[in-house]
């Protein structure tokens, strides 16, 4: 044995324990303790020689002298981190290695990574495929480029090494789930958008729904508010239809709640698949009319030992814009202005008026309360996995627990949520297949109660309240709230004013059964899920006190110190407790049988299922008034009188059956077919209407399979072209705007004949209509997939025409009023919608670099073909052949500044009444006989744009970056065409408004931006071309950057990688809207809770 001194410069120690292992496992241990990597041979090594040591804290020098001791090897550094070992005798010099590589086509691959084994020692190719680099003959060069199978190859003394690398076809192959099953992605003729956890698994996000905007085509989704815990809503290719939009949600083969999707945390999914065209969903057939969410969860492995995870982080998190008020001197100046416009000839001794000391008093800012900073904190985040994945022989599993917490904006504001999981998958006999499925959530927030917010899990009233109050008056006085010119106090409601919290618990249970039978490739399958909720609401409500403090200037509007009284603050008229309890239970039970196989160049799929389901649920609610004591918080203490006691209770039940089926044809890998039905049957609808047919049917052509395409496109990988037709159904389940059973006669509790006292009884409710059935889409998709240069480039397009028809509407506006009872839906409402979608991506390494980036645009828009209108409605009314939402108004010319400016100007609402200056001015466009009139009024609005607050495009550009251990990735998305009539436009006289009204019109400030403030006619009101706003955005919704540690320095732990990241959310945004942030689309605007910016720290460790 002959060991180089040169081996290794450093006196590095290692402590190892070896006993009976071949050389080879034993050089193997070294090397991982001691970051060397140790080049030899098999065939050099003494056969049979077994190794038994245990050292600590020695030399690694000496460690291999040990295990080299009477052999005839000799050891030699050839740079920090090889180590070879060869016979004695023999020379391993470095040598130029030169090369080239190329396809298995013999074209020259450009940009090849080429590392000497166990080193960093590496080249890349140039633009001839050529390479060239120093290597110990005895070494190994290891191959690498995106989209090829990687390749080690000995270089065996060679002084050249050319080689040649196949195609990697796994991107080919790769596996998408459907419905009720999986196929390759290159075999699918529908339309399918997908991604997998890792792309969202870092997202900071209380709720999953939060997270996919601008990640998949096809999928429209907006972030509502930055509520703890708020679900985004999520439309698939727009709005289809003149009720819900919302899509359906599967969860592992389950029809689930969109709650319990938005309730998954990241670590548990494996994939979320977008079904967009008929040919898809139509296995769903009859509540898929607007596009399905597949989600599946994750699973273990056979043959693997346990794996450990955990993955957490905390966060901060800041309001992306906080909209600007008037401060009080602003305010003063503004009141006086409206004062001024509202009564020509005011007296300046008006005490309704600011008087100039009370100005002065204002400018100086010794009162400029701004109650948003006032209650506002900064919110913090904090969401904690662990989970467990592996398998032995016959028994697969993966199991996480989940935690989640975040703050909100005001005190007495919290979100917490628990997730557990556990998927467990057995193979009982070679033919017989087990799996049990469990999940479980557990959700609590509480948050202050405000009772024009009711239950609304946005709470926009009461952050509009905070905004609105002015800055006039001190919130507090000596600690003691004050009440002196406002009726209610924000922060005082926050600490004193009551709570909701709501105690939401889910537990599901799936059972599933895969049989297989004697017939090769057929097999019989069975599946149960039970799902059933806990849902507890708890409501107090409780006045407080404020305290009234004398007044002085020169018009009373200044609060002193002086008490003088106290008043109790009340939002309701008495206190009171209440308590809501809902148990939704749903059980849903399918069988049947899956055939698959493949015979020459057949490929032959089918599923039959028979499906049933049924859900009950059970609502109480308890409430009563006047407790005696507001520091208990239970029913007991409340007035026990019957009129300040309110009970109520009701029961809903539903039933659904159905069949399914699907036929799958593939010849030759490149004329694929398919063909789907569904047959569904709904207690939403009568006997008359209850059962429908859902069929679709596809067609795939991969041309590049073809022969006459092999060299004609340079770089071709794949190229399919396909097309499908179908139709979808809607039973509006879960449509709050469609009551339930409107097929049969309905009654409802009403109050009867006064006889000492109201009494209750029945009452007649919708008129039924046992025609009821259900809404139908029919859908025509024609779409390309394809990639080029190995999986450099890749591309997927589609265009869509979806006819939404049978769609359930009243006739309200057009049977009179004399009816005498309440119209049911019927189906007669039509609504076509279409689109085009596209994504690009583009991989590639170079180097020791990896990047990619990419791009989604999705763009669609529908039009109203049937529905009900007046006879007699104005052109801007009407409906038919304009979009689903479209802004209507006024078109303005301008704001009048002067008297010429009212020149020759129409009147304004009624005969003689003029515009006046810092008006702004409407156009006279028509007149009940279709000509200018002379007067603006109702017959003059128009149609200002067929866009409206919804897009009708959104996109998303991702990439990342990765080079060592370091890692980078972004999200950018925006949203085009759509215009908004900005909201906010009222005045105001005794709560604040938006600080753009200091720039009102005034005869001294004629070219001001906004009217004036109190005009007589109120043209600051009515929408009109004046505040018509451009809606899109473009803002980075993503940005991380990441960390991972060299395994080297992991090792002695045991632990297999530990990742730091910094990730950030909605970090900036280019927009018109500057007032508030541009992605609510709500009638509140910049009144409402602001949606987040956050900044997290997190880790993942896997051991």
């Amino acid at each position: 044995m002959r060991v180089s001194a040169s081996v290794y410069s450093q006196d590095v120690k290692v402590t190892l324990d070896i006993q009976n292992k071949s050389l080879s496992k034993a050089l193997n241990e070294l090397g991982k303790k001691s970051n060397l990597h140790f080049l030899f041979s098999e065939e050099t090594l003494p056969a049979g020689k077994l190794i038994s040591l245990s050292v600590k804290e020695t030399s690694v020098m000496d460690v291999l002298q040990l295990m080299l001791a009477n052999t005839s090897l000799s050891a030699k550094k050839m740079n920090d981190k090889l180590v070879v070992i060869v016979p004695m005798g023999t020379d391993i010099q470095d040598k130029r290695i030169k090369g080239k590589v190329s396809s298995a086509k013999g074209e020259a691959l450009i940009g090849v990574t080429v590392k000497v084994e166990g080193t960093n020692i590496g080249a890349v190719t140039d633009g001839s495929g050529a390479y060239e680099l120093n290597a110990p003959g005895v070494a190994k060069l290891v191959f690498t480029y995106v989209g090829f199978l990687s390749k080690t190859v000995a270089i065996n003394n060679r002084d050249r090494v050319d080689i040649s690398l196949e195609e990697d076809t796994r991107g080919l192959n790769e596996v998408v789930v459907v419905g009720y099953g999986t196929q390759k992605k290159v075999n699918l003729t529908g339309a399918i958008s997908s991604i997998s956890a890792k792309d969202i698994e870092n997202v900071p996000v209380s709720n999953i729904s939060n997270a996919l905007a601008g990640r998949l085509s096809g999928l429209f989704a907006n972030t509502p508010s930055g509520i703890p815990g708020v679900s985004s809503p999520i439309t698939i290719r727009g709005k289809g239809t003149l009720n819900g939009n919302g899509a359906l949600y599967v969860i592992d083969g389950v029809v689930r709640g969109k709650e319990d999707f938005d309730v998954l945390t990241p670590n548990e999914i494996e994939s979320v698949s977008v079904l967009k065209d008929a040919a898809s969903a139509a296995v769903y057939g009859a509540r898929a009319a607007n596009g399905v969410l597949l989600v599946t969860t994750r699973r273990g492995e056979l043959d693997q030992a346990p794996r450990f995870s955990y993955s957490g982080n905390v966060g901060s998190l800041r309001p992306t814009s906080i909209p600007s008020r008037l401060n009080s001197y602003q305010h003063a100046i503004y009141q006086n202005d409206m004062l001024y416009n509202q009564f020509p000839g005011i007296s300046p001794n008006d005490v309704r008026l600011y008087s100039p000391d009370e100005l002065e008093y204002y400018k100086a800012g010794k009162v400029n309360t701004d109650w948003y900073k006032l209650v506002a904190k900064d919110p913090l985040s904090t969401q904690h996995t662990l989970s467990v994945n592996g398998g032995g022989k016959s028994v697969r599993y993966f199991m996480s627990l989940g935690y989640y917490n975040e703050s909100g904006v005001f005190s007495n504001m919290d979100y917490k949520r628990y997730n557990l999981r556990s998927n467990v998958e057995a193979n009982v006999t070679k033919n017989f297949t087990v799996s049990l499925n469990i999940d479980g959530n557990f959700q609590n927030s509480t948050r202050p109660y405000w009772p024009w917010d009711g239950d609304n899990a946005e709470m926009k009233d009461f952050y509009r309240g905070i905004l609105n109050q002015p800055p006039m008056s001190p919130a507090y006085v000596n600690g003691l709230p004050d009440g002196s010119i406002y009726h209610w106090h924000a922060a005082e409601v926050i600490k004193n004013g009551g709570y909701l919290r709501k105690n939401y618990n889910t537990f599901n249970g799936q059972l599933a059964l895969n049989y297989k039978l004697p017939v090769d490739g057929l097999s019989a399958v069975l599946s149960y899920n039970y799902n059933k909720k806990f849902n507890f609401t708890k409501t107090q409500y409780k006045s407080y006190t404020l305290y009234q403090h004398n007044t002085f200037g020169g018009h009373g509007h200044l609060i002193g110190d002086s008490i003088i009284g106290s008043t109790t603050a009340a939002q309701l008229p008495y206190n009171s407790l209440q308590e809501n309890y809902n148990q939704p239970v749903m059980y849903l039970l399918n069988g049947g049988f899956k055939y698959n196989k493949a015979f020459g160049k057949h490929t032959v799929g089918a599923l039959l299922l028979y499906e049933q389901s049924e859900s009950y649920s059970d609502q109480f609610m308890a409430k009563g008034e006047n407790p005696l004591s507001p520091s208990i918080d239970q029913l007991f203490v409340t007035d026990p009188d019957h009129k300040y006691q309110t009970v109520n209770g009701s029961g809903t039940q539903t039933a659904r059956i159905s069949y399914v089926g699907r036929v799958n044809y593939v010849y030759a890998d490149k004329y694929l077919f398919e063909a789907n039905f569904r047959s569904d049957a709904s207690t939403q609808f009568g006997p008359q209407g209850r059962w429908g047919f859902f069929p679709s049917v596809s067609a795939g052509w991969r041309i590049s399979e073809e022969p006459f395409m092999k060299g004609v496109v340079r770089g071709l990988d794949n190229l399919k072209l396909r097309a499908s037709y179908g139709i979808t159904g809607n039973d509006y389940y879960d449509d709050p705007n469609i009551p339930p059973y409107q097929w049969q006669s309905k009654y409802v509790v009403a109050p009867g004949a006064v006889f000492n006292g109201a009494t209750m009884g029945l009452t007649n409710g919708v008129y039924p209509n046992p025609a009821l059935t259900w809404e139908k889409a029919a859908t025509t998709d024609i779409g390309v997939d394809a990639s080029f240069w190995n999986g450099l480039l890749s591309v997927e397009a589609d265009y869509f025409r979806k006819h939404t028809y049978d769609i359930l509407w009243t006739r309200n506006l057009t049977v009179p009023g004399t009816f005498g009872a309440t119209l049911p839906s019927e189906n007669y409402a039509v609504v076509d919608n279409h689109g085009i979608e596209l994504s690009l991506r583009h991989d590639n390494q170079i180097g020791q670099v990896k990047y990619y980036v990419g791009g989604n645009f999705s763009f669609a828009r529908n039009k109203v073909i049937n529905m009900a209108e007046p006879a007699n409605a104005m052109d801007y009314q009407k409906r038919i052949g304009r979009p689903i939402d479209f802004v209507t108004g006024y078109i303005a010319t301008g704001i009048a500044r002067s008297d010429k400016d009212l020149q020759n100007l129409p009147d304004y609402n009624a005969p003689g009444q003029k515009f006046e200056v810092g008006d702004i001015i409407f156009k006279d466009i028509s007149g009940p006989n279709g000509k200018p009139d002379g007067i603006v009024n109702d017959y003059d609005k128009v149609v200002l744009s067929n866009k409206s607050i919804h897009p009708e495009i959104i996109y998303g550009i991702n990439g990342g970056v990765s080079w060592k251990g370091f890692d980078i990735n972004f999200l950018f998305q925006g949203v085009a065409n759509r215009e908004v009539m900005f909201p906010n436009r009222d005045q105001w006289r005794e709560q604040a408004v938006l600080s753009f009204w200091a720039d009102h019109y005034t005869p001294e400030n004629v070219n001001a931006a906004y009217p004036k403030i109190g005009g007589k006619n109120g043209t600051e009101g009515p929408a009109s071309s004046f505040w018509l706003r451009n809606g899109a955005y473009f803002r980075l919704k993503f940005l991380e950057l990441g960390y991972t540690l060299p395994k080297a320095l992991l090792q002695k732990a045991k632990i297999n990688n530990v990742r730091f990241y910094v990730s950030g959310s909605n970090l900036f945004t280019i927009a018109a809207i500057k007032l508030y942030d541009p992605e609510f689309e709500t009638s509140y605007g910049a009144f409402q809770y602001p949606i987040m910016r956050s900044v997290n720290v997190g880790v993942n460790i896997g051991f």
